[in-house]
């Protein structure tokens, strides 16, 4: 088989799984290892998760340096992917979520939702317009920028340094053990790159119908090439300057998103998002974890959320 070099991964937050990602090959795929944490059992021997609602009312959030804001637009998210999705992020270090919710909130994720809201931690943003979802792709990424950008200039009045735009299947995992999130975005306080931007790991699971640990299962491996879905990874914004979004993977000085590319603005009109030096840096201390339908039960009601 094809030998490929293991990088170790961060020590996630309390209850979360962590992973070596191998860094050559088309089938790299990495073992991950997960620290203990109380676990809970089901009376029939179901699996059962890692995190309750209660452990997102508990969670306080002790200040930090640089400040980190996520923006994230979600739609149908499972109350078991917004727990553990919820609890990596802010015991990770990030102070605040701007959370845009498309469609109905169930009893279930309303529970999950109830702690970092009450906490100061989560501001929720309800649209509850009905939507034919078929061929609603573009649509879906227009409403993410939209409201990535509106983030950009709440965040900057509130005094936070950065602003990661993440899908609610995505986990942002530093590298190395013992480093946060604002550890990985420290370095750049000072710089003149505007977009940090991480490269995107693609998990792959165990089968299974349905899961109530989607991000923590010991089993997942992450492809570091080979991809199946996409392969842009995400980005944070440094917010000291004015900057716009450049697509939903990157940021950018010039407001271009919208626009015809044009050769007067070089690897600002890049097809995936502005890949200009002057603009964008590409931060390896940390890489994005990409969960797509991790169980059958997830990729079905993918499939129907967006027709």
């Amino acid at each position: 088989g094809i030998k490929a070099k293991e990088r170790r991964l961060s020590r996630p937050p309390p209850g979360q799984a962590y992973s070596q990602a191998c860094a050559e090959g088309p089938e790299a795929v990495a073992r991950p290892r997960a620290r203990r944490l109380r676990c809970k059992s089901d009376l029939d021997g179901r699996e059962a998760g890692l995190l309750s609602p209660e452990d997102l009312l508990r969670l306080r959030q002790t200040p930090a340096t640089p400040r980190v804001a996520i923006a994230a637009c979600v739609r149908g998210c499972p109350a078991p992917r917004l727990l553990e999705w919820l609890f990596w992020h802010l015991a990770g270090g990030v102070s605040f979520i701007f959370l845009r919710w498309e469609g109905p909130l169930s009893a279930a994720q309303r529970k999950a939702l109830h702690g970092p809201r009450q906490n100061g931690l989560l501001e929720l943003t309800m649209d509850e317009k009905k939507r034919n979802p078929s061929g609603a792709f573009q649509a879906v990424m227009r409403r993410q920028i939209d409201f990535t950008q509106s983030a950009i200039a709440s965040a900057r009045e509130r005094g936070y340094d950065f602003l990661l735009h993440l899908d609610d299947d995505e986990l942002l995992c530093p590298r190395d053990p013992g480093v946060s999130i604002p550890d990985v975005l420290r370095p750049h306080m000072g710089g003149s790159a505007l977009c940090i931007h991480f490269s995107n790991l693609e998990a792959v699971f165990p089968f299974a119908v349905s899961t109530r640990r989607p991000f923590s299962r010991a089993e997942t491996r992450f492809r570091s090439t080979g991809h199946v879905l996409y392969t842009n990874g995400k980005s944070a914004a440094k917010l000291q300057k004015p900057l716009f979004c450049s697509g939903v993977h990157h940021f950018c000085r010039y407001n271009r998103t919208y626009e015809e590319a044009s050769p007067d603005f070089g690897l600002h009109d890049h097809d995936h998002g502005c890949k200009h030096p002057d603009c964008c840096y590409e931060d390896d201390s940390a890489c994005v974890l990409h969960f797509d339908s991790p169980s059958l039960a997830e990729w079905r009601g993918q499939f129907f959320v967006w027709g």
